[in-house]
């Protein structure tokens, strides 16, 4: 739950950053494409950077401290549980979103496509164009112009030139990507800020389009206002643009791009603090004593996961509990100390956390039914599970004088911390709530 949190908030920060710097250098002082391309960039490397984990520089060795007591487990098999249902909730709400950013676009879509079969086409133009009985504003989407039967012959041309820009510059593509970047970051504000001043950039390239053809700019304007009104879809390169005042503004005003090279060369820097600040890691070394010597922290509670009836009844507690070896929890402790270690891959990788194990003492005293329930790396539950399959006889627990299978759960917490190899020492702790 802590490293989706984490992650979250990473992003917008990365968001928030990279469009600072597209206002601050870019947004009408650099190409059209430039911004464009800029724009779907910056999402996207807002959402990979927090991902990224790279090692750089060199770390101290580091040792690794048991302190797991019973109190302290009873703590921790509880945190586990409720950070789990917390996670499950949180990723429910986020596909919930995705969901209906993909149905809100759906719906968009299934639009379009009722405009295309119902309206008229007209023959012998190029891009097709539809008009539509319904009351729309003038928008392209992919090679089809949308208009409605309102609009005058005489405004036509500039509408056409207009949505023939968006799709020479394929404006739809971008449009549709962002919508779909929308979709798996709508939690994400600046999102939403990027795909806004995509749309304007998309309405800015093409206004610059058709003045460059020679229409005169008054009569541009004029045809603009006469088709503020009516639907207009968010995924489609639409006429009408709720900043309309930008865009007149923007036609009257000479855009000087002065610098744009160094404007745009002027970002790297940034992207690159980005990647030190949330992507560059430390490479921990090798340590210089045996692997066998590094200490894990191990502890053993019972699991409440309910059973499958059809399977073989499993307890959580019985009578007489299952002691291990003939011997005691403090016998278990010692073999688990002379068994496990810390998997070198994880150690080159600086990964700690908590693994949580569940496995069966059945009534024959044989350590079964192994599950890795959380795993924190695969190396790491390969060791576990092969060392547990290899646990000696325990005596079975114990009820009415029958034998009966017990269930366990056993947190497995790697930790790392400062301090040199030498001084490392193996410990680890088991117990059971009884």
């Amino acid at each position: 739950m802590r490293e989706l949190v984490t992650y979250m908030l990473e992003t917008m920060a990365c968001s928030a950053v990279l469009m600072l710097m597209y206002g601050v250098l870019l947004d009408r002082r650099v190409s059209f494409a430039t911004c464009r391309i800029y724009l779907l960039a910056a999402v996207v490397a807002a959402a990979v950077i927090p991902l990224l984990r790279i090692p750089v520089w060199n770390a101290a060795p580091l040792a690794l401290v048991a302190g797991v007591t019973a109190g302290d487990l009873s703590t921790a098999v509880v945190a586990e549980t409720g950070g789990a249902g917390m996670r499950e909730a949180v990723l429910a709400v986020y596909a919930a979103g995705v969901v209906l950013s993909l149905a809100v676009m759906a719906m968009q879509l299934y639009r379009i496509g009722s405009m295309a079969r119902s309206g008229e086409v007209l023959r012998g133009h190029a891009p097709r164009i539809v008009r539509t009985a319904d009351s729309i504003a003038s928008f392209s989407f992919f090679g089809t112009i949308y208009m409605s039967r309102d609009i005058a012959e005489a405004d036509m041309a500039a509408i056409v030139a207009h949505e023939r820009s968006h799709i020479r510059h394929r404006h739809s593509a971008e449009k549709v990507a962002m919508q779909l970047l929308r979709a798996l970051m709508w939690w994400n504000p600046f999102v939403w800020i990027a795909q806004r001043r995509l749309s304007e950039v998309h309405e800015y390239e093409a206004d610059a389009d058709v003045l460059s053809e020679g229409y005169d700019v008054n009569d541009y304007i004029a045809s603009i206002l006469k088709s503020l009104l009516g639907y207009s879809p968010d995924i489609a390169n639409s006429f009408r643009d709720s900043l309309t005042k930008k865009r007149f503004k923007m036609m009257i005003t000479k855009r000087k791009s002065r610098y744009a090279m160094l404007r745009t060369f002027a970002v790297l820097p940034v992207a690159a603090a980005l990647l030190c600040t949330f992507s560059f890691t430390a490479r921990a070394e090798q340590p210089e004593v045996p692997v066998s010597e590094i200490g894990i922290a191990v502890a053993a509670a019972e699991t409440t996961q309910p059973q499958d009836p059809q399977k073989k009844e499993v307890l959580m507690r019985a009578e007489v509990m299952p002691k291990f070896n003939g011997g005691d929890i403090q016998d278990f402790r010692m073999w688990i100390m002379s068994q496990i270690h810390y998997p070198e891959s994880m150690y080159d990788a600086n990964i700690q956390g908590t693994m949580l194990v569940e496995f069966v003492i059945n009534k024959d005293g044989k350590l079964t039914d192994i599950r890795i329930i959380k795993e924190l790396h695969k190396d790491a539950s390969k060791h576990v599970a092969d060392i547990l399959s290899k646990s000696p006889l325990w005596s079975p627990g114990m009820n009415d004088g029958k034998a009966v299978d017990i269930k366990f759960m056993m947190p497995l917490n790697f930790r790392l911390s400062d301090g040199s190899a030498s001084g490392a020492k193996v410990a680890a702790a088991a117990s059971r709530e009884g």
